[in-house]
């Protein structure tokens, strides 16, 4: 049955692959999990396996020159400066599979938040999550986001783009932006999504999204 665990450990680098095989909620108690090189995180499932922040800490952080790739879990209750839930600092992240929901991020981002690298998430649902500056969802800083078949709904921002935030490339293909909110933005910031460089969008439905 599913169960909660406890996740002592802050650093994954030694394996190239890491296969959660338990289900239920991980509770990180020593901070971030830090990666550094290439490496694949896969779960079973955003319905079976959730890795939790514990409202303390960044759930994922990738730094260094490795590509990466998580899948099949649901992340949430991440608290960091930038990026609550995930925090790319690698050259290529892909989210596939996964629910990254309740993380918050006082700086911006409290979902995602990619910088200078390539981001791509599929089939992913970024929701709830809040942004007390720029990007309540996702947040991408001179990089490239490129999302498909996902849903961004019900994040918040203090300002530019409550679903999203980019400041360079950012593409959208069969997505859902639906619900979210700039609560005090600058006129012209975007209650669903905030572009300062170049934004391709395709069969997406962008609706009901407010800037207050």
């Amino acid at each position: 049955p599913p169960r909660s665990t406890l996740f002592p450990y802050t650093t994954l680098f030694r394996s190239d692959t890491i296969d959660f095989a338990v289900t239920g909620t991980i509770t990180l108690t020593n901070g971030e999990l830090v990666i550094t090189n290439s490496l694949t995180i896969s779960g079973p499932g955003a319905t079976n396996l959730t890795v939790s922040g514990n409202s303390s800490s960044r759930v994922f952080d990738l730094s260094g020159t490795g590509n990466a790739a998580i899948s099949g879990m649901t992340i949430t209750k991440g608290s960091a400066d930038q990026g609550g839930g995930i925090r790319n600092w690698g050259p290529t992240l892909i989210v596939n599979d996964c629910t990254v929901t309740g993380n918050g991020g006082w700086e911006g981002a409290g979902g995602i938040y990619n910088v200078g690298g390539v981001l791509t998430v599929l089939r992913s649902t970024i929701s709830s999550n809040g942004g007390s500056i720029v990007g309540g969802g996702l947040r991408n800083w001179l990089g490239t986001l490129n999302l498909t078949d996902s849903t961004i709904f019900g994040n918040t921002s203090g300002d530019d783009g409550g679903g999203i935030d980019s400041t360079g490339y950012l593409g959208l293909t069969n997505c859902t932006v639906s619900g979210n909110a700039a609560n005090h933005p600058r006129p012209g910031d975007g209650g669903g999504i905030s572009v300062q460089g170049t934004g391709v969008i395709v069969s997406s439905t962008i609706c009901s999204n407010q800037a207050i």
